[in-house]
């Protein structure tokens, strides 16, 4: 699973304070359970560890279990097309979109309002549910390998 971070895991407040979006502890515990959970952010792995992770694992969230991608022009240079994946994220460039529909994967693109909390925790069922879809499919431990951030 890919995610972003700034607009899907942390929102920023009025004055500019920045909090985690609720339900991503909840989500990201499950997540890291069921598939592996690579950012897909400009953030920089220091800022992450130093900034990010200690809020998570404030919440309960073992962070430890959590990539993170770098990337070059698009997010997708860092995406592995080859395994089953979900990406949340609150914005996917032009040509971003034209590699994953390249690929005949838009239905795993989830975009979300970086300020709508109820689309949020509904682009966190979507992706229970196909995670629950591939698991059924008979691929058996396919939903642990799969690759979905946002």
């Amino acid at each position: 699973m890919y995610l972003d971070i700034d607009g899907v895991i942390l929102t920023e407040e009025k004055g500019g304070d920045e909090r985690i979006r609720p339900g991503v502890a909840e989500f990201l515990t499950w997540a890291t359970a069921h598939m592996e959970v690579i950012l897909l952010t400009c953030w920089q792995e220091k800022e992450i560890r130093g900034k990010l992770a200690p809020r998570l694992e404030a919440l309960g969230v073992s962070t430890g279990d959590i990539g993170v991608a770098p990337w070059g022009v698009l997010k997708t240079d860092a995406m592995d097309f080859s395994r089953t994946w979900f990406r949340v994220d609150d914005h996917v460039e032009p040509a971003e979109w034209t590699v994953v529909e390249g690929h005949g994967a838009a239905d795993r693109m989830i975009v979300v309002d970086a300020t709508d909390d109820e689309q949020l925790a509904r682009a966190f069922d979507r992706v229970r549910v196909g995670v629950e879809i591939e698991v059924r499919g008979g691929v058996e431990g396919h939903a642990r390998t799969a690759v979905a951030l946002g």
